[in-house]
């Protein structure tokens, strides 16, 4: 089908073009908004500033497509194709991408908040500023996906694979990450004010001067982490580990971590007071001093 013929399709009020065959078509700025189109073929066609709101694309193929500044906002896309698509500025605004394939997609400054993104495949897409504000990414594949500086607050990402995951400066406020696999992530100043990030697994994660202020940390596992200059004040460390961990100048005052493991650990000019540290795993733990003070600017103290 070739555009022309489209067009006029729709505007005699046609809406169904299931498996419509448009890969390589320039459709820049074309209205096909409340459409039907399962299966579609997209590849490689420029749809940038299309309006494909309220669409039903489930299946479509948008490989190597342009989307630049599109309008898919309540798409359904459960199982499309985006990988290397260009997304950037687009706006899926509670769109359904459940089980889609995002590979290595270029999605910078896009609007996905409130979206579906239940197990989709995300790896080494650039998604950095973007905003998923209250999405669902449960099972997503985040592996090195590039999110710095985005806002993910009060998103659900519950068993996310986001090994090596670029979080820098990012929003998690409220954000609930229950298992998430975070191996190797880079979240240095991101925030994590009230996160749920119970079980799950930081190991070797740069979390320098992050926000985990009242954070559900509980039986999460940071072996190796670098929390050099973290703010965990009021969270819940309950039975978590940090094995070779820098917690060094971290403020964890006001922090609840019973049975927390800090074998090898260093500890040096942590924060420590108002926390509740009962039967802690202490071998080999390195501590020139802490500070017990109740504003956090005493003199170097002995632990105790």
């Amino acid at each position: 089908m070739e555009r022309v013929e489209l067009i006029q399709r729709y505007q005699c009020g046609d809406r169904t073009f299931a498996q419509v065959d448009l890969h390589e078509q320039t459709l820049i700025g074309i209205d096909l908004s409340h459409s039907h189109m399962p299966a579609a073929r997209f590849a490689i066609a420029n749809l940038s500033s299309a309006n494909l709101s309220h669409c039903s694309l489930n299946q479509a193929d948008f490989n190597v497509a342009r989307l630049r500044g599109a309008n898919l906002t309540q798409a359904q896309l459960v199982e499309a194709k985006l990988n290397v698509t260009n997304l950037v500025r687009a706006t899926l605004t509670g769109a359904d991408l459940s089980g889609s394939s995002m590979v290595r997609a270029e999605a910078t400054r896009c609007e996905l908040s409130q979206a579906r993104l239940c197990q989709a495949n995300l790896t080494e897409s650039d998604l950095r500023e973007a905003h998923l504000r209250g999405s669902d990414l449960t099972q997503a594949n985040l592996s090195r996906v590039k999110l710095r500086q985005s806002d993910l607050t009060g998103a659900c990402l519950d068993g996310c694979q986001m090994v090596a995951v670029d979080l820098t400066q990012a929003d998690l406020r409220g954000a609930t990450l229950h298992q998430a696999q975070l191996e190797n992530a880079q979240l240095s100043q991101a925030n994590f004010q009230g996160a749920n990030l119970r079980g799950a697994c930081l190991r070797w994660a740069n979390l320098r001067d992050a926000d985990l202020q009242r954070a559900d940390l509980t039986g999460a596992k940071l072996s190796g982490a670098d929390l050099t200059g973290a703010n965990l004040q009021g969270a819940n460390l309950t039975a978590a580990s940090f094995v070779h961990a820098n917690l060094t100048q971290t403020n964890l005052m006001q922090t609840q971590w019973h049975q927390a493991d800090l074998t090898e650990a260093q500890l040096t000019g942590a924060k420590l007071h108002g926390s509740s540290r009962f039967h802690l795993k202490t071998r080999n733990l390195r501590c020139d001093w802490v500070d017990l003070s109740a504003d956090g600017s005493a003199l170097p103290s002995a632990l105790k």
